[in-house]
């Protein structure tokens, strides 16, 4: 399950945030929409945590997944980051700050374009928005993400979905295959952001990484790979 997450700054990877809104994200969406058609209809995200490593996703056109976690120098984290011995990873609605920042003023919470309403869910709570929003009665919703399936898990919960990273020796290696992410290419939204309302629950624009007790602890955009 994924509870409602701490504010605290992670790690993130400033260039990658850089490379999210500049050269490949402004690319045309002709050489896009070419390129795709050249790969079948699969897209392909990379996220660039800089020294500590990368993560890339792999989205069919029937919605089926891949994802690929290489992550080192865990342990050279700052002091106050609690990693423990597994990550939980999500996808996030909005990307993340000019300055690295993993803070949900930024990323906001998890991409949830279903409405599972997980705790950390992107979706408002009913009682705050008026009639006609779409909303979370509760968060999390009554048996959340309980058997691991995407009928009751957020999209973008990938941990919840697919189970945590192991850490061993400040390395977290995965190569996670048979995931679904149904909708994700058409949900794909790079340049939304907390900041100013345009990450919303059914945007995701960056991967977040969280350790044992649910910190931020590394962060970074996932660029669309147009080559």
């Amino acid at each position: 399950n994924s509870p409602e997450e701490p504010s605290a700054t992670g790690r993130g990877a400033a260039k990658s945030s850089k490379s999210a809104k500049g050269t490949k994200s402004s690319k045309s969406t002709s050489k896009s929409a070419k390129n795709r058609s050249n790969r079948g209809d699969m897209q392909i995200y990379e996220a660039d945590l800089g020294d500590n490593g990368t993560f890339r996703m792999t989205v069919e056109s029937n919605g089926e997944a891949t994802y690929e976690a290489d992550l080192k120098d865990l342990d050279e984290l700052p002091l106050d980051t609690v990693i423990g011995d597994s990550l939980a990873y999500h996808l996030h609605s909005g990307k993340i700050g000019p300055g690295g920042e993993c803070v949900p003023t930024y990323t906001k919470g998890h991409y949830d374009p279903r409405l599972k309403c997980g705790g950390a869910s992107t979706a408002p709570l009913c009682d705050d928005v008026e009639d006609g929003v779409p909303c979370c009665a509760q968060k999390p919703a009554e048996d959340y993400c309980s058997d691991g399936n995407i009928e009751s898990c957020e999209i973008g919960d990938l941990s919840g979905l697919l189970g945590r990273i192991e850490v061993k020796d400040g390395r977290a290696v995965e190569d996670v295959k048979g995931g679904r992410c149904p909708g994700c290419i058409a949900d794909y939204s790079p340049e939304a952001s907390g900041t100013d309302g345009s990450a919303a629950y059914n945007t995701w624009a960056s991967v977040v990484f969280h350790g044992i007790d649910g910190q931020r602890v590394l962060c970074a955009d996932l660029v669309e790979d147009e080559d």
